[in-house]
């Protein structure tokens, strides 16, 4: 794969994180360890939306098991 440039205005929409789901969405972990099976796929995105700005990936995770929305495997 060729590297490529980017410019600010591009690297302001790049997404990444270490929540990483399997393809199906059905499971999640932080690191690529699936650790959580999903109860709802969409209010975990927007769970991770409205915080990722101000808490780690291990905090969400923890706060969305405690909702309901995870549940550890």
């Amino acid at each position: 794969m060729e590297r490529e440039n980017i410019g600010d205005q591009i690297a302001e929409e790049v997404i990444g994180g270490s929540i990483v789901f399997t393809p199906d969405h059905k499971t999640c972990g932080r690191n690529c360890n699936n650790q959580f099976k999903v109860n709802n796929y969409s209010a975990v995105i927007d769970y991770i939306k409205a915080n990722y700005k101000t808490m780690t990936e291990k905090e969400m995770l923890k706060n969305m098991a405690a909702q309901g929305l995870l549940t550890r495997l």
